[in-house]
């Protein structure tokens, strides 16, 4: 019990863990331990996306660019030099 003017202090609990009210201390002793566990995997899980996608925008993207930038070049020389059979120089 906290004295007056203090907030009760919660002890360590995940947000939207339950508190065990007369009664119901069995389904609450089962559910606290799941929503931990949701709790954590949920926390992770979203770490790993939000720096997965900064890698990935960060990263692979420009270099997927760069990479089809020298590829758009090759191809072009090999058409200017009639390589590629069926596509003459670009006409204009």
């Amino acid at each position: 019990m906290s004295a007056p003017g203090q907030r009760a202090s919660v002890g360590g609990h995940a947000p939207g863990q339950r508190t065990k009210p007369k009664g119901k201390k069995n389904m609450y002793k089962g559910m606290n331990p799941i929503l931990k566990m949701f709790y954590i995997l949920k926390n992770f899980t979203g770490k790993i996306l939000w720096f997965g996608s900064c890698i990935a925008f960060l990263y692979f993207v420009p270099v997927n660019l760069l990479l089809f930038k020298d590829q758009e070049m090759v191809l072009n020389k090999m058409a200017m030099q009639g390589s590629i059979p069926g596509m003459g120089p670009p006409s204009m």
